[in-house]
């Protein structure tokens, strides 16, 4: 069956050349978007670097990095037992923010809940922007945790996650007075 696609206007029409705008229509997964990347990127596409999102300051690197490690529900050695691995802030002030890996550990068979609130403690230094971390349970899930905190923070220093990204492109798209095709959004008609 062939179908005459002639009258529909979402084709290229060799006999007339004007149109009243696009379809736009794009998505941004949950990934790590590096921010010099992101700046050849718009500046290569005719925008300019007044559109970045903002400038990744170190304190929200560390805040993502320490909140990103959190872990849930890591079996224990005992049925009905398991360990979820949080991220708490103690203290925040002019030199330094401190966050501890607490371990709480959930026994639902014996109904019973128990912290270990000082398994790995971090410290972010407001004054050179580096991390410290003391182990007290050396070896443990906490230290490895701790380990990829650090880690995650040196890669966050320099790049933004999709959420940033997909706002920064919806502020460019504000810009094009765009119509939403979608009650959703994720498509648009831009004149």
């Amino acid at each position: 069956m062939t179908m005459d696609l002639s009258q529909v206007a979402a084709i290229e029409n060799e006999k007339e050349k004007s149109i009243i705008g696009h379809l736009c229509w794009y998505s941004v997964g949950e990934d790590n978007y590096d921010r010099n990347e992101l700046r050849k990127a718009l500046l290569q596409n005719g925008f300019e670097e007044s559109d970045l999102p903002n400038e990744i300051r170190a304190t929200n690197a560390f805040r993502r990095a320490t909140k990103d490690i959190e872990t849930k529900k890591v079996e224990a050695k005992k049925e009905g037992v398991y360990k979820n691995y949080i991220v708490r802030n103690v203290c925040t002030n002019a030199q330094f923010i401190q966050r501890n890996i607490v371990e709480e550990t959930v026994d639902s068979k014996g109904q019973k809940l128990s912290y270990k609130e000082n398994e790995a403690i971090l410290l972010f230094n407001r004054n050179n922007e580096t991390i410290s971390k003391a182990i007290v349970n050396a070896g443990g899930m906490a230290e490895e945790l701790a380990e990829e905190a650090c880690n995650l923070f040196e890669l966050y220093k320099t790049c933004h996650n999709g959420q940033a990204v997909r706002y920064m492109a919806n502020d460019i798209l504000k810009t094009m007075s765009p119509t939403p095709v979608r009650p959703s959004g994720g498509v648009y008609f831009v004149p």
